[in-house]
């Protein structure tokens, strides 16, 4: 299996391209807060309300998840996650072509056969 090393330089780029993607639509005017996908989602989360100023949720907020919350995760792997919350409005770094669920915004794609080891992932000794 490949490893891909996810650095924090990648990552903030990754956001910034996220950030960009989203106010550059329509939708970025229904959207009024965001909900990260406990564990990678919420780093995610905090980088992107820092990004399109918006306030972030927590839990108790999802049985309104059909309204105006952008839901996060860095990754859309299976898709089960996002597609048991089902959003009306989600976002991913990395999707992949298997996902059984389809996010809004997401800018990479994940190969076969290959794990994302992203920065916050990295056990200490």
């Amino acid at each position: 299996m490949k490893i891909i090393n996810f650095t924090w330089r990648d990552y903030d780029a990754a956001v910034k391209t996220l950030a960009l993607m989203i106010s550059d639509t329509k939708i970025s005017k229904e959207i009024k807060c965001i909900y990260g996908v406990p564990r990678g989602g919420m780093v995610l989360a905090v980088s992107l309300s820092h990004a399109l100023d918006l306030q972030i949720v927590t839990p108790r907020y999802l049985d309104c998840i059909d309204k105006d919350i952008l839901v996060v995760d860095e990754i859309c792997d299976t898709g089960k996650t996002l597609k048991q919350l089902n959003p009306k409005y989600s976002a991913t770094i990395h999707v992949t072509d298997w996902a059984i669920f389809r996010p809004t915004f997401s800018i990479a794609k994940k190969e076969k056969d290959t794990w994302i080891q992203y920065p916050w992932e990295i056990k200490l000794q």
